[in-house]
């Protein structure tokens, strides 16, 4: 966030990398609570709150412009969907493949399946 401010501030405003944290550190709080009590209240419509309550955060943390918050606030949002992405998703694993977790439930299958039936042989993995 601290970056994406820096950037976005004016010529000669610097933006000190402590309310950058703090303005993250808000917004993760904030968006907590939001989920935990505005969600059942209003449902689905707290993805429309959370988005405008980080602005305000920003613009109120970082002393940016409307607009600059909201362009820090949307580059802040895409870098955190394309961090998940590339770190729980992974691209190009399938979820069949044997790698990590995977080979540990084929394993835990496998043991759970008992011992091979009489007249065939063990098959090595």
């Amino acid at each position: 966030m601290w970056f994406v401010a820096h950037l976005l501030a004016p010529v000669g405003y610097g933006i000190s990398l402590w309310r950058g944290i703090g303005a993250v550190f808000l917004i993760t709080a904030v968006g907590s609570l939001l989920g935990a009590f505005a969600k059942p209240v209003i449902g689905d419509w707290n993805l429309l709150l959370e988005p405008a309550v980080d602005v305000l955060i920003v613009r109120g943390v970082l002393r940016l412009s409307l607009g600059r918050a909201v362009m820090a606030v949307v580059i802040y949002w895409v870098a955190l969907v394309v961090a998940f992405y590339f770190l729980f998703i992974r691209p190009g694993k399938s979820p069949g493949s044997s790698s990590g977790a995977s080979s540990v439930w084929s394993c835990l299958n496998r043991a759970a399946a008992g011992p091979p039936r009489s007249g065939t042989l063990p098959v090595a993995a």
